[in-house]
């Protein structure tokens, strides 16, 4: 067994500057625990008591009746809209964050790579976040400009022309059709999972600047082709940031604001002022979101490469 040799004065210095850093990493995210907990928390829980109570208003305030699960018996069996609304959006999750993973991480390898006007480059691909943040998120669906944009990207897929390429590539009648619709719906879609890719991009291209140049030598030195050192250095050394950016791609595809069930949940709360119902449909929205990031992480976990 072998013995520590370190000096016991290297030992205690070591450790203090381990308990500064920890302080200083608390002072820096106390103001936002203060406001997760003053902000966040509170109006949390009143609404998962709204969610099980039915919601009355009068000039105290508002009170609040147990219903038990009627409110989300009410959602799933009588609410016909709200079922075609909640699984639309769980599946809008399996076709475009795959996409966006996808496109994120080869645009990033594009842009890491020394070419003249990387940098103009790098800003438009970012520029989709600007433009969809803020108080521009607000005036996107009424700006012609935008509309336009998405318009051209649309056309200009050339939707048709892959579908027959697609039927004529693959083959089976039930295997064809799942097939051509899931890689069709990312076709459809391609000016969302464009505007969606900003930050997923500036994660790769940090992890990507990351990666020791040693690594590359040493493997071209061993004779490695580029296509393997992609497969046996770049990819595993982001492959970490791989489950970074589907955590935040799966969080971000929820909560857009064009999304119909959003716009359901804020009917029920602002026009029929119904807290309790809407709050059911938030909540049952909101777990299914969590249950679906901690598979997906548990999944991706088990092939992550960490580097100690």
């Amino acid at each position: 067994m072998k013995k520590d040799t370190m000096p016991k004065y290297k030992k205690r210095k070591m450790t203090a500057i381990a308990v500064r850093n920890a302080k200083n990493g608390y002072m820096f995210l106390l103001p936002f625990l203060l406001g997760f907990i003053l902000f966040l928390v509170v109006p949390l829980f009143t609404s998962l008591r709204m969610s099980f109570s039915e919601v009355g208003f009068s000039l105290d305030g508002f009170t609040m009746t147990s219903v038990g699960l009627a409110n989300y018996t009410r959602a799933f069996t009588v609410d016909p809209e709200f079922n075609r609304f909640f699984v639309a959006e769980l599946t809008k999750i399996g076709t475009r964050v795959p996409f966006i993973i996808v496109m994120s991480f080869f645009t990033a390898l594009i842009l890491q790579n020394k070419f003249k006007f990387r940098g103009l480059a790098r800003a438009i691909f970012f520029l989709p976040v600007i433009l969809t943040s803020g108080v521009i998120v607000g005036i996107e669906t009424n700006n012609s400009l935008m509309n336009n944009l998405r318009g051209i990207m649309q056309e200009s897929s050339n939707v048709g022309y892959i579908t027959d390429v697609l039927e004529d590539l693959l083959l089976g009648g039930i295997a064809r059709y799942s097939a051509v619709q899931f890689v069709l719906s990312a076709v459809n879609g391609i000016y969302d999972i464009l505007m969606s890719c900003g930050i997923q991009i500036l994660i790769f291209l940090a992890g990507l600047q990351a990666v020791p140049a040693s690594l590359y030598e040493a493997a071209k030195i061993d004779g490695a082709t580029g296509w393997e050192c992609f497969w046996k250095v770049t990819l595993p050394m982001v492959s970490s940031l791989i489950v970074v950016a589907t955590v935040y791609s799966i969080i971000d595809t929820c909560v857009r604001t064009d999304s119909e069930l959003f716009t359901r949940i804020r009917q029920q709360m602002v026009v029929s002022m119904n807290y309790g119902y809407a709050s059911a449909m938030a909540w049952i929205y909101f777990v299914s979101i969590m249950v679906i990031i901690v598979v997906v992480v548990g999944i991706l976990s088990k092939v992550v490469f960490y580097d100690e």
